[in-house]
């Protein structure tokens, strides 16, 4: 199985479950999401989990070739961007979460958005892979 199969499969299953949950548990995600804006320590540990993630993704599937596996890319440097804000600006990001928390239909549009990228990594990684 090729690298960006394996994180076409592992990312999809993540990103529709994330997305299910959003939709179905509105008030949990919220409490989440609100809490952890007021986490110092959530932060950090997010800021780090998003740079591991977001380095390993860069370094070792750094495709730039017009492709379905560019998503996969993109998603890994938009990883790695968002953990060094996470650590490097973390009142600030701490801010920008708290103004996307006060849009009414936040969890609904972004858990129907990671749900459409969920099935497009997941068709890429379980179907298309002819």
């Amino acid at each position: 199985m090729s690298l960006s199969i394996f994180i076409a499969k592992l990312l999809s299953l993540v990103y529709v479950v994330i997305g299910v949950g959003f939709l179905f548990n509105k008030n949990h995600y919220r409490k989440l999401l609100e809490e952890l804006s007021e986490s110092i320590v959530g932060m950090f540990l997010g800021g780090m989990m998003a740079l591991i993630i977001g380095f390993l993704i860069a370094t070792y599937h750094n495709v730039w070739e017009m492709r379905w596996e560019v998503i996969i890319t993109l998603l890994g440097w938009g990883s790695l961007v968002k953990g060094l804000m996470l650590l490097l600006a973390p009142q600030d990001m701490m801010k920008i979460m708290k103004i996307f928390l006060k849009i009414k239909h936040i969890l609904t549009v972004g858990g129907i958005f990671v749900i459409v990228l969920g099935c497009v990594l997941g068709y890429f990684g379980f179907v298309a892979q002819v």
